[in-house]
């Protein structure tokens, strides 16, 4: 029963087995938000609740067995959890049972609470409850030692949910609804094992639901009052994802998806079995600035979604050490997806079919902006060059640098799925990703499995990858060394000198280009070798030689990717290269200024016959310049030195922070 003036749930959860095991455990995850945590301060407290930290708790009432013979109480454990994920709030998250042998179920009584927060997730925004995973006891394996592996198994639910009068409730799943004098009973259950049965409820008033038909499939939309157009727009998308995943991972297993838009204004979109929940944030902003600002990559966050009914849903995983295989597949599909779609060059996230002054002010502003490099692989870019890069697959008690979880997580998680499957090869590895879905859906998939089917299907041993770019923190950065050409005959030759600085390193192509269309394409071959070279003979003249031109390889520093180096001339529309010199000009001081993304750069202020410039070290430091002749010559020169702590924050990896600079200065000023 759904209580929303206590804010809670309370009922009884019924489990049975084909061959009851001894002893039965059970996982409360609600109470891991039951404790405020005690190393945040109060403002940091406010970015996760509405108004003051709010508890969530799963308290038990009692378990019982239920036989032939009637009901008998039983005896239970309430024991912590290891600290692998979080520090703090870790009473009561294990519950153990023994259990009677023989014919009958098993029967725990609870009650659990929804927290206020921002997110509304797992919890309550305002009036709207949503819960995913852990609203009741979880089955689970007993953690074995320290480490507790975050695994959300599937089991055969049916759900009877029962809500007050002028209250609602969306499940997904088969659902039936039963009106009663004092309110509306649910129904919900899947044709197969699921993690969970998400709950969603709201006063009747603010959810207003609609059920379509699209390619045979059932869907219903829930939309908060104002959205629902732009929710049905967004809903004629689902049919051309589902075909493309389809084709690639296997069916889709249900008969119908739900669509729900969340209230948060947060951004956070998420998913559970058969449901995808997207943010009120994107619907608010989706018109901002320009008609359809944000079309484009709110369907690339529908694919994302709708990818997790294959990946860290469909097939689970385990969400702490191995979350990459959850989130770095659902990037790939969808990435895949919306390149396939929209095209893989130049700017392809804010497009625009109107003309207008807004559509002229974003397009100009941000219209260059590239959904693989800008999104994802700048963000890997970052992290890397600041120091704070690691393995993919880790559990989070052994982060070095919690802070760049996301990133790690979706960001390198898809850059080396790429480069997987560009070794492989971009089709067979589709394949394999099919045989993945259909051999691990209900079950779980560890990245020795996922290796292990991988070097089967191809025939490679794979182990070199999987040490340097999954399991370890290879970094490589390939680069030009220098070019030399020469005509022979009839032949452009053309040498090409190439080094790899890092304990990384994968094959690379290596593209020559002729001032027209010519191309040509050779492989510098996986190695050891930190140097080594490739001979072109081509028809026409090398103009422009790019190593790497697909961005297969995960490289740390795409600037000397280019020969001659590549600048990029932003005059009328904004620019942001990974692999060249942004210049542009400044109208309001007339100086002409060059940077390469934020580790260096200078300006030149012909007017005021000056010139400034910087260069970034990592997380370390910046060395930062100006000189200016007047009648003398003045100036100054600084070195920063970036200052960082590693507070305790409850997460149970390391998280750094910036907490300062230090600065020491040299000028020479002009006396009065």
């Amino acid at each position: 029963d759904f209580d929303p003036n206590q804010h809670l749930i309370a009922g009884s959860e019924r489990v049975s087995w084909e061959d009851p095991p001894s002893e039965a455990t059970f996982a409360l995850l609600a109470n891991l938000r039951r404790e405020e945590n005690p190393y945040l301060s109060g403002r940091a407290r406010d970015e996760t609740y509405a108004w003051g930290f709010d508890p969530a708790w799963t308290e038990i009432d009692g378990v019982f067995w239920e036989g032939p013979e009637g009901e008998t109480a039983l005896p239970y454990e309430l024991l912590p959890a290891p600290p692998t994920l979080q520090t703090y709030s870790l009473d009561d998250v294990l519950l153990k049972v023994r259990v009677p042998q023989g014919e009958g179920k098993l029967r725990i009584d609870f009650r659990t609470r929804f927290p206020h927060l921002l997110t509304g997730e797992p919890g309550r925004l305002l009036d709207i409850y949503t819960w995913r995973f852990g609203w009741c006891p979880i089955p689970i394996e007993p953690p074995e030692g320290a480490y507790w592996p975050l695994l959300l198994p599937a089991h055969t639910y049916n759900v009877s949910l029962s809500v007050p009068d002028g209250w609602t409730a969306a499940l997904p799943g088969e659902v039936e609804a039963e009106e009663g004098d004092k309110g509306t009973t649910y129904h919900a259950s899947f044709p197969s094992p699921v993690r969970s049965i998400a709950l969603f409820i709201g006063p009747e008033e603010e959810l207003q639901a609609t059920e379509l038909a699209l390619s045979g499939l059932a869907i219903e939309t829930v939309a908060l009052p104002g959205d629902e157009d732009k929710v049905r727009v967004l809903v004629t998308y689902i049919p051309e994802i589902l075909s493309d995943y389809e084709r690639r991972f296997g069916p889709y297993p249900y008969e119908r998806l739900l669509l729900v838009e969340h209230p948060n204004q947060v951004g956070m979109a998420f998913a559970a079995d058969g449901v995808v929940f997207i943010p009120k944030w994107f619907f608010d902003r989706l018109n901002l600035t320009a008609e359809g600002m944000l079309s484009r990559y709110g369907r690339f966050v529908l694919a994302h979604e709708l990818a997790h009914q294959w990946w860290g849903v469909g097939v689970g995983v385990d969400l702490d050490a191995e979350n990459w295989l959850s989130e770095g597949l659902a990037q790939y599909a969808s990435i895949s997806w919306f390149e396939e779609e929209f095209g893989a060059e130049g700017g392809n996230v804010f497009r625009f079919e109107r003309k207008g002054l807004g559509e002229a002010m974003a397009e100009s502003a941000v219209g260059f902006a590239n959904l693989r490099e800008h999104f994802t692989e700048l963000p890997y870019l970052q992290v890397a060059f600041e120091g704070f890069d690691e393995a993919v697959v880790k559990p989070t008690a052994e982060l070095d640098y919690a802070q760049a979880t996301s990133e790690r997580l979706y960001d390198k998680g898809y850059l080396v799925l790429r480069a997987l499957a560009h070794l492989v090869g971009e089709t067979a590895f589709d394949s394999i990703l099919g045989k993945a879905a259909e051999r691990f859906r209900g079950g779980t998939m560890s990245v020795a499995e996922f290796k292990e089917l991988i070097e089967g299907e191809t025939g490679q041993d794979l182990t070199w990858f999987f040490e340097a770019w999954v399991w370890g923190d290879a970094q490589a950065d390939y680069a030009i060394e220098r070019v030399v050409r020469r005509k022979e005959g009839d032949e452009f030759v053309t040498e090409v000198y190439l080094s790899r600085v890092g304990d990384g390193f994968l094959p690379v192509e290596v593209e020559v280009r002729g001032a027209g269309e010519e191309r040509e394409r050779k492989v510098w071959p996986r190695g050891e070798a930190p140097t080594g070279s490739l001979l072109f003979k081509t028809p026409f003249p090398v103009r422009e030689v790019v190593v790497d031109p697909g961005h297969y390889t995960l490289d740390v520093d795409r600037l000397n990717n280019v020969w001659p180096t590549r600048f990029v001339w932003a005059l009328e529309k904004n620019a942001l290269p990974l692999d060249g010199f942004l210049v542009r000009g400044d109208p309001s001081s007339r100086a002409i200024l060059v940077q390469y993304l934020d580790r260096f750069g200078w300006a030149i202020y012909p007017d005021a016959t000056a010139v400034e410039g910087f260069v970034r070290y990592g997380r370390e430091a910046t060395v930062w310049g100006f000189a200016r002749v007047t009648d003398t010559l003045i100036g100054e020169i600084a070195l920063v030195r970036h200052l960082w702590s590693r507070p305790e924050t409850g997460v149970a990896g390391d998280w750094w922070l910036p907490s300062g600079d230090f600065m020491i200065s040299l000028s020479r000023r002009p006396y009065p």
